[in-house]
């Protein structure tokens, strides 16, 4: 790695300088900058180039290992990792997004898509009036062509009038609300469950019947506060973690 390339922190931003660091590091895992299998510098470089301590930047470099950015190896050091897919701790960014961040190429395939009347469980989730149309697709998401998601989402045509007519193989579908007019999530509501792959997910992912999977079913909001989609997506349990931060009250 080439060190120039590592910006330094600001001593005068309000952000703490340790939140900085991680910042930092992590764009240029993102950015491909520190690319997978990278060696990072020793802390001693590190440290001086980004202007911390070596204290702070160990704490640094153990919260991008959580996030599973970095891994130690006895006697040699720290290095980039190329592991499962990760949602940063409370950061709303769509699968695509996540996957860049990681060095991976993210890829979709349309199984199916139609434009149906809203059903009476969805007006209650999605705020939404009878007779209101909901543009419903079913694809398969991929990262450097390996299936690990199978991903149902919904949403309220009426807040997006031309997606129905947009190409999403391989598209991310946030990046696809913006470029039809629409508005991109400010906000979901997230679950997330355990559970074993039934027999049409097995085939769509490529794994045993009964293999364990991660279900989430999201709710996102736009910015204006309209209920923008609802979406269940079934990950690989192999290729997906989430993660938060939580605080006490």
């Amino acid at each position: 790695m080439l060190l120039h390339a590592v910006d330094a922190v600001d001593p005068d931003a309000p952000q703490s300088v340790a939140l900085q660091a991680y910042r930092i590091l992590e764009r240029a895992v993102g950015d491909r900058v520190l690319s997978p299998g990278t060696r990072l510098p020793s802390e001693r470089e590190l440290a001086q180039r980004l202007g911390v301590s070596r204290s702070t930047l160990r704490h640094v470099l153990a919260a991008l290992a959580d996030a599973e950015l970095v891994e130690a190896s006895p006697q040699r050091g720290w290095f980039v990792t190329d592991g499962p897919i990760s949602d940063p701790p409370n950061a709303l960014i769509s699968f695509t997004e996540s996957a860049r961040l990681r060095g991976i190429v993210a890829g979709a395939h349309v199984i199916s898509s139609t434009v149906r009347p809203i059903t009476l469980a969805e007006q209650d989730e999605l705020r939404a009036a009878p007779g209101t149309n909901i543009f419903e697709v079913h694809r398969v998401r991929t990262l450097d062509g390996t299936p690990v998601c199978v991903d149902v989402s919904c949403v309220v045509l009426q807040h997006v009038p031309g997606l129905d007519t947009a190409d999403l193989e391989g598209e991310s579908l946030y990046e696809a609300l913006e470029r039809t007019g629409g508005e991109r999530p400010a906000r979901s509501d997230y679950a997330l469950h355990a559970d074993g792959a039934d027999p049409d997910v097995a085939a769509l992912l490529d794994i045993a019947v009964g293999s364990p999977v991660l279900v989430g079913r999201e709710l996102a909001y736009g910015r204006s506060g309209n209920r923008l989609l609802m979406a269940k997506l079934v990950y690989r349990s192999d290729a997906y973690t989430f993660r938060a931060t939580l605080y006490s009250r």
